[in-house]
């Protein structure tokens, strides 16, 4: 995945749970699960944020190494055509340039284009990686001037939430905004890539058929550009 991912959305999102709801942003396994004992003995893991599973590489020359899955859908962040069922001991192979990470399936990580200085944030763009899951998952995104170290108190901030569904009835990612600040992009570009999801032989802007979309090489698919100004705005598929 090409793009700029924990370091800026997720970090900072993370940091607004923490701000307003006391949640850490490192977590261990069973903070949002006390009945599975094996949350309890997989000490060498953490989540972070909610959607985020990382397992560090602690043997030097490791080539593979046994790790945990909470219950549910996991993805393989780096390799997201791999998913897993949770409750489950896995042993995944070892990469000299990443260590383990998976995706709660459900959850939308927003990321960004590659940008080379907060300068040159380019808050008018957005990636959203939508990791689908049976149900209906709930994530969020906050942005600021990134300027006002009051934003949060001062009320001068955006909550972005995104609400992915999969079920008998249909397939769908829908967007929301409140909040504001100054600089605020009027609107963004948006480009979804959904992953778990072969290519759709429809997608729908608000139930108008749009074109555009393609399949990923990781076998599920994308859509580019989608103008959005923050209103509710629900993109199907079928």
């Amino acid at each position: 995945i090409s793009a700029c991912l924990v370091g800026s959305e997720m970090c900072i999102r993370d940091r607004y749970e923490a701000a307003t709801n006391g949640f850490p942003m490192v977590r261990p396994l069973f903070f949002h699960d006390a009945s599975d004992p094996n949350l309890y003995k997989a000490t060498d893991q953490y989540l972070f944020g909610e959607a985020l599973l990382v397992a560090p590489v602690l043997e030097k020359g490791a080539t593979s190494r046994r790790l945990y899955l909470p219950k549910g859908k996991w993805y393989d962040f780096f390799e997201p055509g791999r998913s897993y069922e949770g409750g489950n001991w896995i042993e995944v192979e070892l990469h000299a340039d990443r260590i383990p990470v998976f995706v709660k399936g459900g959850a939308v990580i927003p990321m960004l284009p590659v940008f080379e200085n907060t300068a040159r944030y380019p808050g008018a763009q957005l990636q959203l990686h939508y990791f689908a899951a049976a149900g209906s998952n709930t994530s969020q995104m906050y942005e600021d001037d990134g300027a006002n170290p009051a934003a949060l108190q001062q009320k001068q901030f955006e909550l972005m939430r995104f609400v992915g569904t999969q079920n008998s009835a249909g397939n769908s990612l829908r967007m929301s905004s409140t909040g504001t600040f100054k600089g605020k992009p009027q609107q963004r570009k948006v480009d979804l890539i959904v992953h778990g999801v072969p290519q759709p032989k429809q997608v729908l802007l608000n139930q108008k058929p749009v074109n555009g979309f393609e399949a990923v090489e990781t076998g599920g698919w994308r859509i580019n550009e989608i103008v959005w100004n923050g209103a509710a705005t629900t993109i199907s598929w079928r």
